[in-house]
C-alpha cells in the first residue's frame, strides 16, 4: 500500500512539474471571456497602455506589481523602448473587494495607488525578451484534470505580448515557468533599481531559456 502510495505521489509530482513547463491560456483578466472587475481595474492601473509586452504579478496577500514596456513618440527613437514597473501601494483586490469594486470609491489620483519607475532601454534588450514571452504564450495550453494541481492561495503570474495572453500559478522549482518569473522579476529589479549593468545577463538568459523551451517541445 505504501508503494502505491509512493508512487502515485512521485506520478502527481511529475504531472504537475511537467505542466509547469507550459503556460495556461489566461482563465481571467482583459483577454478572456471570463474577466472579472478587479482583473479589468488592476490591468487598467498598472499596465495601462502597452506595445512591446506586459506582466502582471497578482500575490495573494501582498501587493500586486506589473511591468510593461512602450515605445515612445518622436523621431529619431525608432530604437528606443522605455520599461515601467509598477508596485501597487496595498493589496488591490483586499482594500477594495476584488468581486464587487466600486470605482467611485477609488481614489481619484492613480498616483495615490502605486510606485512607477521607469528604465529606458533599446530594441536589442527587448526583442529577447519579446521573443521568449512570444513563445510562452503562443504555445500555451490548458491542462488535463490529472496535471491540475488546484492551490486557492499563492501567487499568479500573467504574460502579455502581441494581443494574447497566458499564466502560471506557483510555479515549482526546476521548472520552465519559474525560470520565466525569475526572468521578468530580475528584470523587474533593474528598473525598480535604476540600473541596467545586469540587462546583458537577463538578455543571455532568455535566449539560453528559449533555446530549452524549444527543445523541450
Amino acid at each position: 500500500m505504501k508503494k502505491i502510495l509512493l508512487i502515485t505521489i512521485l506520478s502527481l509530482a511529475a504531472f504537475s512539474g511537467k505542466a509547469q513547463d507550459r503556460l495556461v491560456p489566461a482563465s481571467s483578466g482583459i483577454y478572456s471571456p471570463y474577466t472579472s472587475i478587479y482583473d479589468v481595474y488592476l490591468s487598467e492601473l498598472l499596465i495601462g497602455q502597452w506595445n512591446e509586452f506586459a506582466y502582471i504579478c497578482t500575490p495573494s496577500f501582498t501587493n500586486e506589481y506589473a511591468l510593461k514596456c512602450w515605445i515612445p513618440g518622436g523621431p529619431n527613437r525608432q530604437n528606443e523602448r522605455i520599461l515601467v514597473l509598477r508596485e501597487a501601494k496595498f493589496n488591490v483586490w483586499y482594500k477594495f473587494d476584488g468581486f464587487e469594486i466600486d470605482r467611485k470609491k477609488l481614489p481619484k489620483l492613480k498616483e495615490d495607488y502605486y510606485n512607477e519607475y521607469t528604465l529606458e532601454v533599446n530594441q536589442e534588450v527587448v526583442e529577447p525578451i519579446k521573443n521568449l514571452l512570444e513563445a510562452f504564450v503562443y504555445d500555451s495550453r490548458f491542462l488535463r484534470p490529472d496535471e491540475d494541481i488546484i492551490s486557492l492561495d499563492g501567487t499568479s503570474f500573467t504574460f502579455l505580448v502581441s494581443g494574447a495572453a497566458a499564466e502560471c500559478h506557483n510555479p515549482k522549482d526546476g521548472t520552465l515557468c519559474l525560470e520565466l518569473v525569475q526572468i521578468m522579476n530580475d528584470l523587474s529589479n533593474c528598473v525598480k533599481n535604476g540600473n541596467a549593468t545586469k540587462l546583458p545577463s537577463i538578455v543571455e538568459r532568455a535566449n539560453a531559456l528559449l533555446l530549452k523551451y524549444n527543445n523541450s517541445l
